[in-house]
This record gives C-alpha cells, sequence and structure tokens, in this order.
C-alpha cells in the first residue's frame, strides 16, 4: 500500500512540478493523483477485500480535501478573489494526503485470517543434549 502511494505521489509531484509554467507534466500528474486514489482499492480488492475499495476511495478523496479547506481556512489567505495560493492550501493538503495513507495502510489493510490453519492443532518432538554432554531428553511441544 504504501509503495504504491510513494510511487504515485511522486508521479504527481514531477507532473505538478512539470506543468507549473506549461501543461507539459499534466498527463504525470494525473497519472499520479489517480494512481494515488485508486492503486490502493484494486490492492484491497485484489486481497479478497472488495469492500473495502470503496472506503479506500472515499478516505483517499475527502481528508485531503478537508485538509485542502482547513489550510486555506488559516491567516495567509487574501481575498476570494486572489488567483494565489493561500499560505496554508498547500500544507493542509499534504497533511490530508498523509493522513489519508496512513489511515488506508493502518486500519484498512489487513488480510482476512485464515481460520483452518489457526484452528490446526501441531504436534512435535525435539531431542534435547545438554552442553556437558552428559544428560539427553526428548521434548514434546504443540499447539492446540
Amino acid at each position: 500500500m504504501l509503495v504504491a502511494d510513494g510511487a504515485s505521489l511522486t508521479l504527481a509531484a514531477v507532473g505538478a512540478g512539470l506543468s507549473s509554467g506549461s501543461s507539459d507534466g499534466n498527463g504525470t500528474l494525473t497519472v499520479g493523483a489517480l494512481g494515488y486514489l485508486f492503486a490502493p482499492a484494486v490492492i484491497h480488492i485484489a486481497h479478497g477485500r472488495v469492500g473495502m475499495a470503496p472506503a479506500s476511495v472515499g478516505v483517499r478523496l475527502f481528508v485531503p480535501l478537508a485538509g485542502l479547506l482547513l489550510g486555506s481556512g488559516t491567516e495567509g489567505c487574501r481575498s476570494p478573489g486572489d488567483s494565489e495560493f493561500c499560505s496554508g492550501t498547500l500544507p493542509g493538503l499534504l497533511v490530508g494526503l498523509a493522513v489519508a495513507s496512513a489511515l488506508d495502510a493502518g486500519l484498512f489493510s489487513w488480510d482476512k485470517p485464515n481460520r483452518e490453519a489457526a484452528a490446526k492443532p501441531e504436534f512435535g518432538l525435539s531431542p534435547v543434549l545438554s552442553r556437558d554432554g552428559k544428560r539427553a531428553e526428548l521434548r514434546a511441544f504443540g499447539t492446540f
């Protein structure tokens, strides 16, 4: 999950850097943003957790949007008609992206437990020889 996020956000950052003065990086920015939004959902589906895919997309869409709005509400904003970003807009967006990624990786990303393997008892025997070589024993162990 985090590898997909790293690759997607790197593509988005490179695209944003290239498109700051022209439209050269718009495709790279779009691919990075779509990868950040949908690649984790595909990973959830591949792991058999289809219900987590919409939750992942929702968190990755609305948490950065909330960070963007909270960041733009800080003191550095000018009048609404200005074309410049507020000073808190970019940090708010970046914090929102990081929080959404952490929520998805920390809360949503886990595999279903394999109940058949956990319920199967296992037994074994292990010979043990003392360091001085004078004593030996046979130990039995198991999981129930």
